[in-house]
C-alpha cells in the first residue's frame, strides 16, 4: 500500500521540527544567561536530586561554621579573662608576702590593703565579663550579672555572691559533636576546699586582716595573712587547670573549623561540578542548534514553497 504524504502533514512535520529547535535555542540561552545546566528536576533528575542533597549539605556546614565561630570567641574571651585572673592573684599574692614580711607601718598596711582591694574589683570586672551581651561565665543563666556584690559604706566590697549556676550551654559544631566555651563561675571562682566561698570572700579577707591595724598587730599580721594563702593558692590553681583546658580546646575548635571550611570548599566544587553549565561548550552547541535550525526552516522553506516560514526565522 503506497503512502502518500499531504502538504498539510509535511506542514505540521516541519512546524514541529522547527518549534522544537526554538524550544532546544532558548533553554540553552537560559542555561548559558543562569550559568547552570541543571536548574530544576526535569533536566537531569539524578544530577538534581544529587544538587539538592549538596546545597543542604553546604547549609548545614555553614551554619556548623558560624556555631564554631561563636565557640571560638567565647573560648578566646574565658581564656584572656581566666589568665588575667591568674596574673592578678599572683600579683595579690606578692602584696600579701610583702605586707607579711618585717614589720609595716600603718601607711604601709593602708597601701597594701589599697592594692588588694584594687585587684578585688578588677577581678569582680572580670568575672561578671560578658560577650555578645551573654556573661561568659554564668552558665546557662543569662539574665543578670553572675556575680553580685555587697558593699560598705564606703562603697568596698564585703562579700560577693554567685547567681548563675553549674551548667554551661553546649554549642552544636557538627551533627553529633557539642563543644563547651567555656566554664561556670562557680567552677572558675571557688575556693576547691571550701575555707572561704569564692576567691572574692578570700581576697576580702586578706585586705581587711592588713587593713585592720587596731585588731592585728604587725607581729601577728604575717601569720593572718599565711592562714589565707592556701586558699588563694587553691584558687589559683583551679584557675590555671581550666585555663590549660579550654586553651587546649581552643586548639582543638580553630583545627575543626579549618576542616569545616576545607569541607565546604569541596562541597561547592562538587555542587558546581553537578549543575554548572559549561559555558565554552554550552556557546558552540548554540551556534550549531542556531545553524541547524536556519538550515531546518530553509529546507522546509523550499519543500512547502511557502513564506510563511519566514515569520519564524
Amino acid at each position: 500500500m503506497e503512502l502518500r504524504v499531504t502538504q498539510g502533514r509535511l506542514f505540521r512535520f516541519s512546524q514541529e521540527t522547527i518549534s522544537r529547535g526554538f524550544r532546544e535555542l532558548a533553554e540553552l540561552q537560559e542555561s548559558i544567561d543562569d550559568g547552570r545546566e541543571v536548574s530544576k528536576p526535569s533536566d537531569d533528575p539524578v544530577r538534581a536530586a544529587r544538587a539538592m542533597r549538596l546545597r543542604l549539605q553546604i547549609q548545614r556546614n555553614e551554619q556548623y561554621i558560624e556555631n564554631v565561630g561563636r565557640g571560638i570567641d567565647l573560648l578566646q574571651a574565658s581564656t584572656d579573662s581566666l589568665q588575667e585572673v591568674s596574673d592578678r592573684l599572683s600579683e595579690v599574692r606578692s602584696t600579701a608576702l610583702a605586707a607579711a614580711s618585717g614589720t609595716q607601718v600603718e601607711e604601709s598596711r593602708r597601701a597594701f590593703a589599697s592594692e588588694i582591694d584594687q585587684a578585688l574589683e578588677r577581678l569582680f570586672t572580670i568575672a561578671n565579663t560578658r560577650y555578645d551581651e551573654t556573661p561568659v561565665f554564668g552558665g546557662t543563666a543569662t539574665q543578670q550579672n553572675p556575680f553580685t556584690a555587697e558593699r560598705d559604706a564606703e562603697g568596698r566590697i564585703t562579700s560577693v555572691s554567685y547567681r548563675g549556676n553549674r551548667a554551661v550551654a553546649p554549642i552544636l559544631v557538627g551533627p553529633d559533636e557539642r563543644l563547651i566555651p567555656t566554664v561556670s563561675g562557680a567552677e572558675a571562682f571557688n575556693d576547691p576546699d571550701g575555707q572561704f566561698a569564692n576567691l572574692f570572700d578570700t581576697l576580702v579577707q586578706l585586705r581587711d586582716d592588713i587593713d585592720d591595724v587596731d585588731g592585728i598587730a604587725n607581729e601577728d599580721l604575717g601569720d593572718a595573712i599565711r592562714a589565707t594563702l592556701p586558699a588563694l593558692d587553691r584558687i589559683e590553681g583551679s584557675v590555671l587547670s581550666a585555663v590549660g583546658r579550654l586553651g587546649a580546646r581552643l586548639g582543638e575548635t580553630e583545627s575543626l573549623r579549618d576542616n569545616l571550611r576545607s569541607f565546604d570548599t569541596f562541597s561547592r566544587t562538587a555542587l558546581s561540578d553537578t549543575e554548572d553549565l559549561d559555558t565554552v561548550e554550552a556557546v558552540l552547541q548554540l551556534q550549531q542548534r542556531q545553524t541547524s535550525l536556519q538550515t531546518a526552516a530553509a529546507v522546509a522553506g523550499q519543500i512547502l514553497n511557502t513564506n510563511l516560514l519566514n515569520f519564524f526565522i
